[in-house]
């Protein structure tokens, strides 16, 4: 009489690759999407930085400071993204050559 099945140790080795399998998936995909956090951070940030750019265009402001508030009052900074931003953000404008429109961010 013939045994049909697998072994022990065939069962073992099936898991022990399964699970090494599944370790390397998860280590790509938590890469990934650390990544894209970290794009989403920057794209964020470069909105942010046009926003205020855009307002110190708008109102010709000298060296001052922008609050997120004020974006979003000014309709630079759309309402529903509100929750995307702290409360206190705020970014410093220094102006560097007025003529040319060039300024410096600095986010406080």
């Amino acid at each position: 009489m013939k045994n049909k099945g697998f072994t022990l140790v065939e069962l073992v080795v099936t898991v022990a690759i399964l699970l090494a399998l599944s370790t390397i998936a998860v280590i790509s995909v938590t890469g990934v999407l650390k990544d894209s956090n970290n794009d989403i951070d920057t794209i964020q940030e470069e909105l942010l930085e046009s926003a205020v750019k855009s307002y110190y265009l708008e109102h010709g402001i000298e060296d001052g400071v922008v609050t997120i508030t004020e974006l979003i009052n000014d309709g630079l900074i759309d309402e529903d993204d509100r929750e995307k931003f702290p409360d206190d953000l705020s970014y410093k404008i220094t102006v560097i050559d007025a003529e040319k429109g060039k300024i410096k961010i600095e986010r406080q």
